[in-house]
């Protein structure tokens, strides 16, 4: 029985023969470095019965000046370029997985905070904060403090969530290995005689750790901010406080997994690694530089805004105060 089958940088033309993928006992099948096209799905490949080292040209840029071939049975996609990568790296977008990441986070957020909320005994054990205060947490020097002024306000802090958000899709859609204009860099290598492949990639586990690091450092102050005014927003009813904790808790949240999903996708060495990190982690400063350019445009509406927000403070610090007095009581 036929076992291993290379025909690849062969130029040939066409489409990949369904008898091929019919055959049970196969374990190599390389069909790279020509110009087949069509589409050969996950059924066509059903007959095997263990897994098979199948690589195609359903990379991207395409061999051919048509649509390259769509490959779900394929372990390796290549490209034009003679460079290769596998095709397992993950069954959804790093975009959706972001998603979905939100969507749990927010719904653990807001069930939280509907369960406490109406739950006496999950009130009475939540400790109000008193070593900072609300301002503090939101940042004097960032429009997300603005949460805390008048709700007209609340289209700056609004504005730069949106952009921040929009500006981390932009990098996850090009994080994608299954988009075709994405910046994903092929580092797999297989070249023609022979039937063995390697990643050209080096980046040891070092280099994640301090990745993480890095990440821990540049967005854990941000998370954990966001997780306090979240605390103070259910202990004090404070939807002020709920409004603006989510949002620097969603938006680490996703800077983090950003970072690690862009640096997965073209990171080739040590020093990519921590550069784009660094990069990336620059964009989760936008709401303080959209502060101080708000700052220096309108310094008026702006003395006014950090008015009412600091009013707000002082409002929401004294019944944080009347909710530990109630608290120690009761305890």
């Amino acid at each position: 029985s036929i076992k291993n089958i290379s025909l690849s940088y062969n130029s040939l033309k066409g489409k990949i023969p369904t008898e091929i993928l019919s055959l049970q006992d196969l374990s190599l099948l390389h069909f790279h470095g020509n110009q087949l096209t069509g589409t050969t799905k996950s059924s066509a490949c059903s007959t095997w019965q263990k897994r098979v080292d199948f690589i195609s040209d359903c990379g991207s840029p395409s061999t051919t000046s048509s649509k390259s071939i769509e490959c779900d049975c394929c372990t390796t996609c290549c490209n034009s370029d003679e460079m290769c990568q596998h095709n397992d790296k993950r069954n959804y977008t790093p975009t959706q997985i972001t998603q979905f990441m939100v969507a749990v986070l927010c719904c653990f957020i807001f069930g939280s905070c509907a369960l406490i909320s109406i739950s006496p005994w999950a009130k009475q054990y939540l400790k109000p904060e008193m070593d900072i205060t609300v301002l503090d947490l939101c940042g004097e020097d960032s429009v997300y403090s603005f949460f805390l002024g008048n709700v007209t306000c609340w289209i700056f802090p609004v504005i730069a969530v949106t952009f921040q958000m929009t500006l981390y899709v932009i990098f996850l859609n090009a994080a994608s290995f299954k988009n075709g204009s994405s910046d994903w860099i092929y580092t797999v290598r297989c070249p023609p005689n022979s039937l063995d492949c390697h990643d050209a990639r080096d980046i040891g586990s070092l280099t994640w750790i301090v990745f993480f690091i890095l990440i821990i450092l540049g967005l854990g102050t941000d998370l954990i901010k966001g997780l306090r005014l979240l605390r103070i927003g259910v202990s004090t009813s404070s939807f002020r406080c709920v409004f603006g904790g989510t949002s620097l808790v969603i938006v680490s949240t996703v800077a983090g997994t950003t970072s690690f999903f862009y640096n997965d996708a073209i990171a080739q060495s040590s020093t990519d690694v921590i550069i784009n990190a660094a990069i990336l982690l620059f964009l989760n400063d936008i709401d303080e530089l959209m502060f101080s350019l708000l700052e220096r445009a309108f310094p008026a509406l702006m003395t006014s805004i950090v008015h009412e927000s600091e009013v707000c403070s002082k409002r929401i610090g004294q019944t944080n105060l009347g909710v530990l007095a109630v608290t120690t009581e009761q305890g």
